[in-house]
């Protein structure tokens, strides 16, 4: 879920551009950016854009691509 779906309900293409972003990182990794105990944890994390490349699958791929998906998954774009 997008930032400004979070904040105000919004629903633009921002958010579409920032789902594509979720996608690139799962596909790359397995795994989704923000993970949390709770939605509320998760929300908080998505609010923020606290995602990172810590994973091990991380480790072959490219700086591009990591450099793109933090072009992707900006809060306030």
């Amino acid at each position: 879920m997008a930032p400004e779906v979070i904040k105000e309900g919004n629903y633009c293409t921002q958010a579409d551009v920032w789902s594509i972003g979720v996608i690139l990182y799962t596909m790359v990794s397995g795994f989704l950016p923000f993970q949390g105990d709770s939605s509320k944890k998760v929300y908080e994390k998505i609010l923020k854009a606290d995602f990172h490349f810590k994973h091990k699958e991380f480790k072959d791929v490219s700086n591009e691509c990591k450099d793109l998906i933090r072009k992707i998954l900006v809060v306030n774009p």
